[in-house]
């Protein structure tokens, strides 16, 4: 009876053991399998989402380098124009043109209607009939300039009388006014250069006169250079006194700023 007791035990205890192993086996087996069946869920789920910024991000390196292509061309395209300033054997000066200008300090423009009807034309005549001292060809770097006053002539009507004369000293014009001045242009000569100081202010109590050099394509109507500068006035008498404030910013360009331009301009 002990032994059959015994030997029924030991066919439990294999039975119990063989079941655990199957258990277990099946149990791996299961886990093993369906790893081997879906791979692509838990590491491969996000492929596509990659896919479409790797595409997006050589999208935009495309449209950088358009970008910057546009960008240097432009900049290659405008030093091109602005060298026309340095290349040109011809010119046309346009004169002063006074239609923005402004008078400040009361005490030193008592007579702004005399001053617009008759000073702008006296200032501008100056140039042509002292041509040893207002030497443009000399000034500009060329073997002929032209002269044409009939745009400023008309311009320098347009400034009102009781609007000229002020006591801000904070007036000032900005290029983007510039380049509205002369898109307004009506000129004769159809192409070339074209040359104009349009003039911004005569300061009194700063005894200082500033103007906007400006170089322009007479074709287009483009600035193609502008620089804003500054002359003391000196002299004599009213019209020559503010006159030394033009002489004085042409006496730098012919000794230093027209070859600094070429310099800095023309490549």
């Amino acid at each position: 009876m002990k032994i059959r007791t015994v030997t029924a035990n030991i066919g439990k205890l294999r039975e119990s053991a063989n079941f655990k192993v199957n258990t277990q086996n099946n149990h791996i087996n299961c886990l093993t399998s369906g790893w081997l069946r879906k791979p692509s869920l838990p590491i491969f789920a996000n492929r596509r989402p990659l896919i479409k910024y790797s595409q997006k991000l050589k999208i935009m390196k495309k449209l950088m380098l358009i970008f910057i292509c546009l960008i240097i061309s432009s900049h290659a395209l405008k030093s091109q124009e602005v060298s026309k300033i340095f290349t040109s054997k011809k010119a046309t000066w346009y004169g002063l043109d006074f239609s923005k200008v402004k008078l400040i300090g009361s005490e030193g423009f008592t007579d702004a209607l005399k001053i617009k009807n008759v000073f702008f034309s006296s200032w501008n005549n100056l140039i042509i009939n002292e041509p040893a001292k207002y030497n443009l060809q000399l000034m500009f770097h060329k073997d002929t300039v032209f002269f044409d006053l009939s745009v400023v002539e008309k311009r320098n009507k347009l400034p009102e009388v009781d609007e000229l004369v002020i006591n801000n000293d904070t007036y000032s014009l900005d290029k983007s006014t510039i380049d509205e001045i002369i898109k307004k242009y009506n000129t004769k000569e159809k192409e070339g250069l074209g040359i104009v100081f349009i003039m911004e202010s005569f300061d009194k109590p700063k005894r200082l006169g500033t103007m906007w050099v400006t170089f322009f394509d007479i074709a287009s109507k483009t600035v193609l250079l502008t620089e804003k500068m500054s002359g003391k006035p000196e002299g004599a008498g009213f019209r020559n006194y503010w006159a030394r404030t033009y002489y004085n910013v042409m006496a730098k360009i012919k000794k230093t700023e027209y070859l600094k331009w070429e310099t800095e301009y023309n490549k």
